[in-house]
Order: C-alpha cells, then structure tokens, then sequence
C-alpha cells in the first residue's frame, strides 16, 4: 500500500507538479470521504512546521466538508490518472459517489482519509482558516474573482508524507 518517507526525502519539482499534475484534496464529511481536484495549492514552512496550503471556492462540496473536518490528504498520482482527476474535478461529491465511479478506494492513515490508488500522500491537521475577502487584495479582484466567490483558505501542517509501495 503505502510507505512512510522522511519529508526531506522528497524530491519534486512542486511548481511543476501542482500546475500540470494536479492533486486530489481528500475530506471526510462524517461517514462519506469526498475528493476534488486542486491546483491551487501551496507548500512550505510556517509556524516551525511543513505545511500544505490550500483554496477551495464556496459552491464546491469540498468546501462545507473542509470546514467540518480536523485533517484531510492532498494526493498526486501518476500521469495516466489525469482523466480521472479532469472527472473529480468537475463531479459534485454531493450529487454521486465519484470516487467509486472512478474506482478509487480509501483507508486511513494519521486519521485523514486517503485514496489508495495515490503515488503519493500527505496527510495534513488544519492548523487555520481564513475566508479571502475582497477588501485585503492589493490588485483589483474582480479579475480574479469576478463572481466574488473567494475561496476558502486552509492551511495545515503535513503530518505524514507516503509514497506507494513497490508491487
């Protein structure tokens, strides 16, 4: 299934694979894990801990299970899923199961849920939230956000950093 790695250990191109490789921000919302996928996603080091950034806009589902929920998975998987990822990022966790129409299963690990089929994990505890507003930007928004729908900012440390194990 998965191995634990040393955060250190990583060695990507983060710039690169956010942009063009996507990720999946992976909740749990009670009883049901929902998944969407993200390019709008930060890492770094605040506060003295590896942290994760990241933005999800209001009329997503993910949006209402990102504030319920104390820790989610940001996964990366190998090129051949990018279909998949185009599908997640377009389906309404609320309206189907569309990790199961995909065929991606789940399992736990640091508490956060994560998909199986990932190459790569990092579990992550909210450590803030932050609700972007128009009044705090210093360019006009309205380009950026011109149905003023501003995302949802989370930011937490990464508790664990998984890559699949060797077949």
């Amino acid at each position: 299934m998965f191995n634990k790695i040393k955060i250190d250990d990583l060695n990507e191109n983060w710039v690169k694979k956010i942009h063009y490789e996507w990720a999946l921000i992976v909740t749990n919302d009670t009883d049901k894990v929902n998944a969407m996928t993200a390019n709008w996603l930060q890492m770094g080091y605040l506060w003295n801990k590896n942290v994760v950034t990241v933005y999800v806009r209001p009329e997503r589902h993910t949006y209402k299970t990102m504030e319920n929920s104390d820790v989610f998975s940001v996964a990366f998987f190998s090129p051949e899923h990018k279909k998949n990822l185009m599908y997640l990022g377009t389906a309404s966790g609320k309206d189907e199961d569309k990790l199961a129409k995909v065929n991606y299963h789940t399992t736990v690990l640091d508490g956060a849920p994560v998909i199986e089929e990932a190459d790569l994990v990092l579990t992550v505890k909210k450590l803030y939230q932050h609700h972007l507003c128009d009044e705090n930007y210093l360019v006009d928004s309205k380009t950026i956000y011109p149905l003023q729908d501003f995302h949802l900012e989370t930011i937490g440390e990464i508790l664990g950093v998984y890559v699949k194990a060797a077949e």
